[in-house]
């Protein structure tokens, strides 16, 4: 479950929703307004909205009980998380205490609880 959502300001990710021919139901993408334009990636669909994502969280985060913060690449940390992370980015409300690897290995992850407590 997440705490805190991080998002760049510069992020362009749009939340597209579509109605499906075959199901009637509505089906929620996430593209650039490049692959809007072309729209290979939703067949026989009809493009019922299409929102800015940040615009769409500011206006739904609290429905999630999370908080949101934006960030700038204006420092060296923002432009790490900007350009090296995809600008989009999680705190999680609970410990992971094991991580998998692509090799089947097992990592430990050391901190203390009251580090996640505070978003609670």
């Amino acid at each position: 479950a997440v705490c805190t959502l991080i998002a760049s300001q510069d992020l362009d990710t749009l939340r597209v929703t579509c109605s499906h021919q075959d199901s009637q139901g509505v089906i929620v993408r996430f593209m650039s307004p490049e692959q809007l334009e072309t729209l290979d990636g939703i067949a026989q669909s009809e493009t019922i909205e299409a929102v800015p994502l940040l615009e769409w969280i500011a206006e739904h985060y609290t429905e999630f009980g999370i908080e949101v913060e934006i960030v700038s690449d204006v420092t060296a940390e923002g432009h790490q998380f900007c350009h090296g992370f995809g600008g989009f980015g999680a705190r999680l409300r609970f410990e992971a205490t094991h991580l998998p690897d692509d090799e089947g290995a097992v990592f430990e992850f050391e901190a203390e609880i009251d580090d996640y407590m505070t978003c609670m």
